[in-house]
Parts: C-alpha cells; sequence; structure tokens
C-alpha cells in the first residue's frame, strides 16, 4: 500500500471509530444518556411498555391484509396514519407495491411503538425532549427509505442506468467517508467562486481591526439615501450570507435601491484567538463600524441589518447603550427571547456548555462542522437522509 492509499485508510478509520469527532459530536448533548435512562424509566413500570407492544404486534398482523387489499384496488383502514407529504415514500411503489406498501406500514407502525415506548418514561422535561430527539434520529436512520435493497426509486434507477447509479454512489460515499468525516455532502462547493458567482456585489475594504473588515460597496445609482446602511451578519457565518448570488443578495439588492451599504466581515477565528469574547465582537464589531461609517460618510444617523447572533449582538447593545447613531434597525432571522429557546434549548443546557467549554479550551474553537450538525439534526430527513438516498443510493449530484 503506498503512502497516500495509508492515509486514506487511516482516515476512513478514524471518522468510522466510536471516540472519532463525528460520534462525539453527534452525542455532546448527551442524547444516548438520556434516551437509556427513559428507556429504564419506562420499562421500570411495564403497563406502558406492555400495552404499546400488544399494539404493535395487532398492527404488524394486520399489514398483510391490509397490504393485500390495497393491491386489489380496495380501500381498508391502515393501522398506522400515513402522511401523504412524507417525501422518503413519495415513489409510487410505496403505495402500489404490496411488498413496499407492507414495509412502509410495518417501518411507521414500529415508529409509534418506538415512541409509545420512550413516551411513557417518568423522566424530567429535558431529559424527556433528549430521548425524543435521539430517538426521532434513530428512527429517521432506519427507514427503509435509506437502504439501497429496500428503496423502490434507488433500485429502478440502477436499473435504468444499467448499475451506474449503484457505483457512482459508492465512489460518492468513500469520498464523504474520507474527506467530509462520513457525512453526505449537502452541497457541491466547487462551482463557488467568490467575487464571480458567490459575494459578486462590487465593493472594497475601508477599514480592518484585528477582528473584522469593513467592506463599502459602490453605487449603483446616480442618487442614495443620505442615510448608510450597516450589515451586521453573525460571526459564525461569512458575510455574504447576505450577499449570495447575484439576483438573489441582499446587499446586492440594497445598492441597487440608492443606500449605501457596509458590511462587516469577521476574520476566520484560529487557536490564538481562544480568549475572544462577545464583548470584542461588539465592540471591535457593530460599535467600531458604526464609528467608520459615520466618518466616511458623516452621517448623523446610520440604518442597521442584523442577521442571526449579528441581529442579537447589535439589539442587547442598542438596548444597553441607547446609540443615538442608529436610525432604524431590521432584524433578520434573529431570536431576541432566549428564556424560551425552543428545541435548541436542548443543545444549551448547562452540562452541554460545560462539556463544549472544555472542548473550546482544548481547540481555541467551536468547529463549524459541530454547529452545522447541531442543526442537521433538528431536521435529519431534510439535512442528512435526503442526502444520503440522493447522493449515495441514487449517485445523483
Amino acid at each position: 500500500m503506498d503512502e497516500s492509499s495509508r492515509d486514506v485508510a487511516e482516515r476512513a478509520a478514524g471518522v468510522l471509530a466510536p471516540e472519532s469527532d463525528l460520534f462525539e459530536d453527534l452525542d455532546s448533548a448527551g442524547f444516548g444518556e438520556a434516551l437509556t435512562t427513559a428507556l429504564q424509566s419506562s420499562l421500570a413500570n411495564p403497563t406502558a411498555p406492555a400495552r404499546a407492544t400488544l399494539q404493535w404486534w395487532t398492527d404488524l398482523a394486520r399489514i398483510p391484509m391490509v397490504a393485500t387489499t390495497a393491491w386489489f384496488g380496495r380501500e381498508i383502514e391502515s393501522p398506522v396514519p400515513v402522511d401523504p407529504k412524507d417525501r422518503r415514500f413519495s415513489d409510487p411503489a410505496w403505495s402500489t407495491n404490496p411488498l413496499f406498501f407492507g414495509m412502509r406500514l410495518a417501518y411507521l407502525s414500529t415508529c409509534r411503538y418506538a415512541r409509545d415506548v420512550v413516551g411513557a418514561a417518568s423522566v424530567e422535561a429535558d431529559v424527556a425532549e433528549k430521548a425524543e430527539l435521539a430517538l426521532n434520529l434513530a428512527l429517521d436512520a432506519l427507514s427503509p427509505s435509506n437502504f439501497l435493497a429496500l428503496n423502490p426509486a434507488a433500485l429502478k434507477r440502477a436499473f435504468d442506468t444499467a448499475g451506474a447509479s449503484v457505483v457512482k454512489g459508492a465512489m460518492t460515499f468513500l469520498d464523504d467517508l474520507v474527506n467530509n468525516n462520513g457525512r453526505p455532502r449537502q452541497v457541491d462547493t466547487s462551482g463557488f467562486e467568490v467575487g464571480r458567482n458567490l459575494a459578486a456585489t462590487p465593493g472594497k475594504v475601508v477599514f480592518r481591526n484585528e477582528l473584522m473588515e469593513l467592506i463599502q460597496y459602490a453605487p449603483q445609482t446616480e442618487q442614495v439615501h443620505a442615510r448608510p446602511l450597516l450589515c451586521s451578519p453573525p460571526w459564525i457565518n461569512k458575510y455574504y450570507v447576505m450577499d449570495l448570488a447575484p439576483g438573489r443578495s441582499f446587499i446586492e439588492w440594497a445598492v441597487q435601491h440608492g443606500r449605501t451599504v457596509f458590511a462587516i466581515s469577521y476574520l476566520n477565528p484560529s487557536k490564538d484567538m481562544g480568549g475572544t469574547t462577545m464583548d470584542d465582537y461588539l465592540v471591535h464589531g457593530p460599535q467600531t463600524a458604526l464609528d467608520v461609517v459615520q466618518e466616511i460618510t458623516g452621517a448623523e444617523t446610520i440604518d442597521i441589518v442584523g442577521l442571526c447572533l449579528g441581529g442579537a449582538l447589535t439589539a442587547a447593545y442598542l438596548t444597553q447603550g441607547n446609540d443615538s447613531r442608529v436610525g432604524t434597525l431590521t432584524l433578520l432571522n434573529t431570536m431576541l427571547d432566549y428564556t424560551d429557546p425552543g428545541v435548541l434549548g436542548n443543545f444549551t443546557d448547562e452540562r452541554t456548555v460545560e462539556k463544549l467549554i472544555k472542548k473550546i479550551a482544548k481547540s481555541g474553537t467551536l468547529e463549524g462542522t459541530s454547529m452545522a450538525g447541531t442543526f442537521d439534526i433538528l431536521r435529519a430527513n431534510d439535512l442528512i437522509f435526503n442526502y444520503v438516498v440522493s447522493n449515495w443510493l441514487m449517485g445523483q449530484d
């Protein structure tokens, strides 16, 4: 085995190892522990699990008759509700072929059984929510649509392409295993180039400090409004989340509508920035940007558009400081009330935050893949398994 092949093999083995970052990220919030606790609690009081088991067996016994009856064109009440909008089962074979029809019902019935058992646990609310998330992730992963031999659409494509889709899907899987931590890619980044079809609105850097650059965009109208506009993006994203492709860019739209636009572009974090705090981002980010924009334009007031954390930081600053230089504040995708963060609260409880603090203390930063993985878990069918099917099973780009 040559050196490059050995390196590839070692990286692949590292991804699949139980101690790898992939598995650590997936359970950094203690989902596995919560699910185990809920199962133990539920089984300690066997009445509800026994009732759920009886219902499950009854459902499974009815499925062959229901599938056969449907095959002959007659409708009969399904033992388990079927969501017609579930895209995993959109292929007609899941409804017309008795084998796939029955497989779908058996899977949905098993999902209901598992949820009934875990849901019967007498545990604290936060443990119950984490257990539910962990269970749903496991059930989503075990969907028959995620396996080549059980996915009618993938089987049809394999037949139509004489197996080429299977070969391409396998190659994509190996590439993701080695180069993407074993996760299916959600987008092909090779077609994007900053300045050409991404962040293409003309502008230049007019200020730079140790944490950010301030970009001023060139005017595209004969006259502009007297009040400039400052875009405050989150520091966990690139500034061009507000300047996507031409025709789909907020910054481009604002410039074309007579605004003098500035945008903050934050430095990519590195290990030596481990001591950087939110105060630093505030002082050296929006607060400094306001100073520079006012100095360049001479405007007394400046409008701000804040996105996500960039908006939350700005709103918090204005609430405390009441900066009179700010005209209007527009918030996009910004949470203001953190007392109830919803399902994200499962990732920000005290124990999970303590784990993250220890992890960041070692590396100095939190990898973007960790944060992306959090959002992927919340919508696993759309953001993970959808790409398992299209990329790995169907061999599509």
